[in-house]
Order: C-alpha cells, then structure tokens, then sequence
C-alpha cells in the first residue's frame, strides 16, 4: 500500500492556495494530484491534529472560499455549490409602485404633495397653508387647492406699495380708499396711509379732544393744526370727519401736505363761515384726497379751489356755491363717482397746465341764464381735459357752448362713453381739439365718430328725472349700446353697477 506523505498547512496558506486556480496536476507516488490528496497535519507526538477533504475539485463544487467564516455552506446555498440571490424583490411583491415618496417627488404643480404615496394639492393635506409655505415662501398661502401669493383672509405678504390681495391671490396697489378702511389709500403710490397718523374730527366733540376717535377734534381746521406743528405734513396723514353740518373758516390744507379728508360715519357737510373765501384751498404742492365729503352752500366764492397742486376727488360732491364748483390753476385733478350741481358760477374750470380727468361722474344743472357765461366743464391756457363715463347735462349760461367749452389755447381734450347734453338751442360744446368717440351729443358737426346725436329733448327720454344733480339712465335706450370699454377703464359705474367690459354698454355715469 502507498503512504500519502502528510504536510503540516496552516490555514492561511489554505486560504491563499483556494483562491488560486490549480495547477497542472502532479502526482506523489504516482497515484493522486497534491491539490486533490486527502492530507492531514501531524502534531509533533504524531498525532493527526487536522485533516483536509481529500475529494478532487470538480466543476460546480463549493471550495473553502465559498464557506462562511466557520467553514461551511450557508442555510441558502444548494450542496452543488449554488448559491441564491437575496438582494432582489420578494417574490411575494404585488402591486404598481407608488405615486410618489421622498425620492420621487410629484412633478404636476397642480398636485405637489405627497400624501400617502398620492400626489394632491394643498387642500388635501393636513395643513394646507403651512404646506404652501413649505413648498415655497412666494406662495405661502393655499386658496381653492392652489399655493398663491394671498386671500381675502390671509394677506400678511401684502405690504407697502401692493397692501391689498386681488381677485387672482396676488398682493396688488391700492386703488380706493375702502382698500385702506383703517386710514386711506395713496392713490398715486398705491400704499395705504400709516395707522399713526389719523386724527379724527366730530363737531359734536368738545374742542380740547386730542383727535383720537375716543376724544376727537371738533373743527377740521384743528386738525390741520396738530399736522403742521407734527413739522412732518407729508407724512400722509387721514382726517376721519363724522357726518354732521361743519362751518368753518375757510379751510386751507398746509402746504406740501399728504392728506387724506374722509368722511366718517356718513357724508359730511361743509361751509364756510361768512362765506368771505373758498370753503377748501389746496396749494403749493399739497396732495389732497377727498372722500365722501360734501362741500355746500358758499355764497360768495368756490366750493373747492386748487392751485399748483394735486387733488383726489371720490364719491363726493360740490353743490349749491355761488361761484364755481371746483376750479383748479396748473393742477392735476381726478374726479371720480362724484357730483357737481346747482353752483352758480358753473360747474368746472382748469387752467393752466395740469391734467383734469372726470370719471363715472355728474356735471349738472350749474350756470344760470343771468349769470355769467361759465359753463358746465371748461378747459384753458394748456389744460388736458379727458371726459370718460361722465354725463354733462343741463348746464345753463348767458352765451356762448353750455357742455364743454375748450378754448384756443386750451390743450387736447378727450371726450369718451359719455354723455353731454345742454339745455336751450345755443351750442352746446365748442372743443376744436377735442377727440370724441362713443359719446351722446348735440352737435352735430362732431357726429360720425361712433357718436350718438342728440337734442336737449331728450334729456327725460334717456334719463330718469334727477335726483339732486344726478340722472340716471332708463333702461334700452340707444344708450344702451354706445359705450365701448377698453382695458383701464373703470369696471363700475357711478352707484356701484358693474360695467360691461366684452359687449357695447351704456354711455354715462350710470348704467341701469
């Protein structure tokens, strides 16, 4: 019999020879490969302390480096040296994958959230505007299942010069004073006035108020006062006047000032005292918006007088003055859902340069047929005069046009969706520059412009009787389809109706 000779190996070079393929075979003896030999290790006393599979490696078989760290084949490997992949799916796996997850975020922006595996929109989470904010600080707020800028209840983003949140979630500019139903709207920046500086004023009050609404002021004049020895005028400042008959020295607003003048509570009546002066002055730079006040009854000079400066005129009315109703000198002017009525003197006079701008508003029954030749709107020396929903109607004067009267020197004037009509057989406009265009008027010389001509009968044809100055339209009327509006034009008309902005509508201040 044959003796294998035994090699004492130690088990890393066991290792290391398994991890080389084999060699060209050999044999000892002439019987076996060396690689293939059953061999055992032999203490020195000769006792077999090891003994090695002696089995020849043959393909698919499991050599030591396939054995785990104790040597011997894992509970998933098969005995012919297969082995089993476990880093796959389980094969008991159903189901389409999720919608969404932490690393496949939703892509649609009308649904950005991921909640339990589905993409939603805002208003399918738990908490939809702190879900907004999440996504995007620009967007903070969640409207109807979208992320916007804004809402009618949650408007903290809207400041400084875009305060108010508009019909489509975005912070917008100011454009009235209710915007504003703390102080007042800055028209031409479109921020709201500072809560700090209003100052209120009730003639009811006792006169050492402190123009708090809890101790108002009792004259408007005392407000004035207490802006000017404030030495910050132009801070923009509100005046809140509750309703009641006010007489006063005539009012002057400090020069350079930012003022608001609001009504309170109602409309406020104004006059001035002894009627010796204008019952307001604006001048010298002073920007004036006057809301909801009434300026009556002067009987011996203006209602409203302006002079190189800027005034606002909304929802109010100059009615009943001796001379003119409003008259302005090198100013800009807005006049707008307003009334001017019965003063004697006419209705409105701009001179100089400056712009004057009537909208949605009524110029009527002014001038007398024994006094003076002022009229119901006349533009000179370089005025811009623009016309715009307005209803000129029933102006009277001694001689000369009774509507709208431009003299040769007086800048371009635009006459658009509105209506001028005088009583009497005299002309009723003279504007060689004027521009008209979908207008109701009596002379005929400017017809053929998508003008509508017309005569001082029908005045009650197409109106309503009036009702302190203002006269509104009855219903299907040729009117009804004369006006046009384009894109700036106001989208209501002068008590508040909606305009039709994509059809003909009525020319005027007021639709039906």
């Amino acid at each position: 019999m044959t003796r294998v000779q035994l090699h004492t190996v130690s088990l890393t070079t066991l290792f290391m020879l398994a991890a080389c393929p084999p060699g060209p075979a050999t044999t000892d003896s002439g019987s076996a490969t060396e690689s293939g030999s059953s061999s055992s290790s032999t203490s020195e006393g000769g006792e077999e302390s090891e003994t090695i599979n002696s089995t020849p490696a043959t393909p698919g078989t499991v050599t030591e480096s396939d054995t785990g760290p104790t040597g011997t084949i894992g509970d998933s490997e098969s005995n012919s040296g297969t082995t089993t992949d476990t880093t796959g799916p389980s094969p008991t796996s159903t189901g389409p994958d999720p919608a969404c997850s932490d690393a496949k975020p939703c892509e649609d922006p009308a649904t950005p959230f991921c909640v339990a595996d589905e993409c939603v929109s805002c208003d399918q989470t738990d908490a939809p505007s702190t879900a907004c904010a999440g996504l995007s600080e620009d967007t903070p707020v969640c409207a109807d299942g979208v992320c916007v800028e804004c809402s009618a209840d949650d408007h903290v983003l809207c400041q400084g010069n875009t305060p108010v949140c508009g019909a489509d979630n975005s912070c917008t500019a100011c454009t009235v004073h209710s915007d504003c139903p703390d102080t007042a709207c800055d028209l031409q920046s479109g921020a709201c006035f500072g809560p700090e500086y209003v100052l209120h004023v009730d003639r009811t009050a006792t006169c050492d108020g402190d123009g708090s609404m809890a101790t108002p002021f009792c004259k408007i004049a005392i407000a004035f006062q207490k802006m000017i020895g404030s030495g910050n005028v132009a801070a923009g400042w509100t005046v809140k006047i509750r309703a009641g008959n006010y007489i006063e020295e005539p009012l002057v607003v400090p020069d350079a000032a930012l003022v608001a003048l609001r009504g309170w509570d109602g409309v406020p009546k104004i006059r001035a005292l002894g009627d010796t002066d204008v019952t307001l002055a604006v001048a010298n730079g002073a920007t004036v918006y006057i809301d909801r006040l009434a300026f009556t009854s002067n009987d011996s000079d203006n209602g409203v007088e302006c002079t190189k400066a800027t005034v606002w005129l909304d929802e109010s009315s100059i009615i009943g003055n001796t001379d003119q109703g409003y008259q302005s000198t090198d100013c800009d002017t807005t006049i707008r859902r307003s009334v001017i009525y019965d003063n004697d003197g006419g209705g409105l006079a701009s001179y100089g340069p400056g712009r004057t701008s009537l909208i949605n508003s009524y110029v009527s029954s002014n001038g007398t047929q024994n006094f003076g030749d002022d009229v119901g709107v006349r533009s000179a020396q370089g005025n811009e005069m623009h016309l715009l929903y307005t209803t000129v109607v029933n102006n009277l004067g001694v001689g000369g046009p009774r509507s709208l009267h431009c003299t040769a020197d007086a800048g371009p004037a635009e006459v658009r969706n509105s209506v001028l009509i005088a009583f009497g057989g005299t002309p009723s406009i003279d504007c060689p520059m004027g521009v008209f265009r979908n207008s109701a008027i009596d002379e005929e010389v400017l017809d053929g412009m998508d003008n509508l001509l017309v005569t001082f009968l029908d005045i009650t044809n197409l109106f309503n009787p009036p009702v302190g100055g203002v006269y509104t339209a009855r219903a299907d009327t040729p009117l009804a389809a004369l006006g046009k509006w384009t894109d700036g034009d106001p989208l209501i008309d002068y008590d508040g109706t909606p305009r039709v902005t994509d059809a003909p509508d009525y020319a005027g201040a007021d639709r039906p």
